[in-house]
């Protein structure tokens, strides 16, 4: 998986078996984030979080690794210093 502020994708380093294609295959799993500077994955919950942080927004967000169930988490707690994501 890779983020690059905007969206959230997913790099398989296997190709595609429908095309025998030996290039990675590249599918977007969200979009429209405003600046997505963290990323992890819980691959027991199947579930990746991701920070999305600006001057007056502060979010951790989940969703499935599908792409769908997508939750949203904010409050007080949630702050940023120097560009890093503080909880």
């Amino acid at each position: 998986m890779v983020a690059n502020r905007y969206y959230i994708r997913n790099i398989s380093m296997y190709g595609s078996a429908e095309d025998n294609s030996t290039l990675p295959r590249i599918t977007l799993i969200t979009k429209d984030l405003t600046n997505a500077v963290g990323l992890d994955y819980d691959y027991q919950e199947q579930k990746i979080y991701w920070s999305d942080v600006t001057n007056d927004i502060h979010k951790i967000s989940r969703m499935d690794f599908n792409g769908g169930g997508i939750e949203v988490g904010s409050g007080p707690d949630i702050y940023s210093f120097n560009n890093t994501t503080q909880v």
